[in-house]
This record gives structure tokens, C-alpha cells and sequence, in this order.
């Protein structure tokens, strides 16, 4: 494999699924962007679906560890903070 492909890859990716979506994402055009074909793709990722989770699974696992931070931060304050963070009708402040 040669150096930066996959990289360029995922970059061209993520900007193709964010300008069109998913549906009309297209790999040809997302290679075209990262300089490279189609069959770079193939080669590192079964179909549309793996490269699309390539890129947003880690943008996913980072937001979830993000929430799971906040919630136990949260959680360990004492009682008397938490509920003055939260309105009577039980939305945040």
C-alpha cells in the first residue's frame, strides 16, 4: 500500500458524505478527490457502508465518551448542585 492513500481516502470521504449525504455519495467521486480509484477503496473497504462507518465510528465513540464523562462527572457531584442544575419541570437550567 502506498503511504497517506488511506488517509486521503478517509478526508475525501468525510467531506463527499458531508457536501452530499450518504445516498448520494459517490466513490468514484470520493476517489477522484483523494487522488486515488476506486480500487483503493475496494481494496481497504468492503462497499460504501465500511467506508462510511470508518469514518463516522470514530467521531461516534469520541461523542460517546464525551456523554459518558459528562454523566459521571454529573453524578458525582452532590445532590444538592445537581438538582439546583435542574429545572422543576426536569430540563436542564
Amino acid at each position: 500500500r502506498i503511504e497517506g492513500v488511506t488517509e486521503r481516502l478517509l478526508a475525501a470521504a468525510r467531506e463527499e458524505f458531508l457536501e452530499k449525504g450518504y445516498e448520494a455519495a459517490s466513490l468514484r467521486a470520493i476517489a477522484e478527490r483523494a487522488g486515488s480509484s476506486k480500487g483503493a477503496i475496494y481494496v481497504r473497504y468492503a462497499d460504501k457502508e465500511a467506508l462510511y462507518a470508518a469514518v463516522v465510528d470514530p467521531v461516534i465513540e469520541e461523542l460517546c465518551l464525551f456523554f459518558t464523562e459528562e454523566f459521571d462527572g454529573f453524578g458525582k457531584l452532590p445532590a444538592d448542585v445537581q438538582q439546583r442544575a435542574v429545572a422543576p419541570d426536569g430540563h436542564a437550567v
